[in-house]
């Protein structure tokens, strides 16, 4: 690691401790006795303000947190982060839609013009494409709110109106759709949800039940275990498995057995229809081993998609 990065690194590491010992730097960072206390003389004069308490147990004080030096970004690390700016701009729909543009005026107000057309050259010639949304979600921030708060959010859900009461474990984008998993109050069961399918969103201040983020991980796993009971396993194809990279869900698995690239999970049997509207995105690449239902749903709607054509 250059000096210069090093230094970086120490003040990130330093900007929320109030006091260090030079073992912490040694230790941390792999570096000598010697270069330890170098770094100590070069830290306080890039401003870091500090005092040496000396004997057998010293240490060194940092006089006050908030006159720490700004951390520095090399011209790799710009170009990166203007890069993710981009990059989730593209998705056109997340719960920091209206901050995007102030973020990118207040980073480029601190760079030198120089380093602004470097940027300008990142956001005009590296492109990142992904799944636009198909449907707009106007609550996202509010979701995201009751998320970080570990609250409740009261919505209607679905074609039926369904009334409910929601707690959010996590939110995820996948194929141009926001969905969440969440303990619905209401039911006391746990389930994924379509995001664009919920109306009325409102977040509850004082909810009937609220949960921790650590019970919600438990809710989860049992319903990751219990969920899924319809085992299923398919062969894929060098293409087939490129195929399942860019488009796979958290029950499937992807492994390799002999000279066959295996792929097997579970679903639900209300699933099983979009089972087969998963498997036909394989084309030609893919084998259903096992369930036989699936492999019959599978035959059924793409016999229905002929006729149509």
């Amino acid at each position: 690691m250059k000096k210069a990065e090093r230094l970086n690194q120490e003040l990130i590491f330093l900007r929320h401790r109030n006091r260090f010992q030079l073992n912490d730097l040694i230790e941390n960072f792999k570096i000598s006795k010697r270069t330890a206390l170098r770094d100590i003389v070069d830290l306080e004069a890039l401003g870091l303000p500090m005092y040496h308490e000396a004997g057998r147990y010293g240490y060194y004080q940092v006089i006050s947190q908030k006159f720490l030096t700004p951390i520095q970004f090399n011209e790799a690390e710009i170009q990166a982060v203007f890069f993710a700016v981009n990059a989730m701009q593209s998705l056109s729909d997340t719960p920091f839609n209206r901050n995007y543009q102030r973020i990118r005026e207040k980073l480029l107000a601190e760079l030198s013009e120089n380093q602004r057309v470097q940027v300008e050259k990142v956001s005009k010639h590296i492109y990142f494409y992904d799944t636009a949304p198909i449907t707009t979600v106007p609550h996202l921030d509010v979701l995201m709110q009751s998320l970080l708060a570990e609250t409740t959010v009261q919505l209607v859900y679905g074609k039926d109106d369904q009334r409910m009461f929601l707690q959010l474990f996590d939110l995820f984008y996948r194929q141009g759709v926001w969905f969440c998993n969440a303990q619905n109050i209401t039911t006391g069961q746990f389930g994924t949800y379509r995001c664009d399918l919920m109306r009325d969103v409102i977040m509850q201040n004082q909810p009937q039940q609220r949960y921790t983020l650590t019970e919600l991980q438990q809710l989860y796993e049992v319903y990751e275990a219990t969920h899924h009971q319809t085992v299923f396993r398919c062969v894929v194809t060098e293409r087939g498995k490129e195929h399942f990279l860019r488009n796979h869900y958290p029950n499937m698995t992807l492994v390799r057995e002999e000279e066959s690239w295996i792929i097997t999970g579970g679903y639900h049997a209300d699933e099983l229809a979009y089972m087969a509207q998963y498997i036909l995105g394989f084309g030609e690449n893919i084998q259903i081993v096992y369930p036989a239902e699936l492999r019959q749903t599978t035959v059924a709607l793409l016999e229905r998609i002929m006729q149509q054509l």
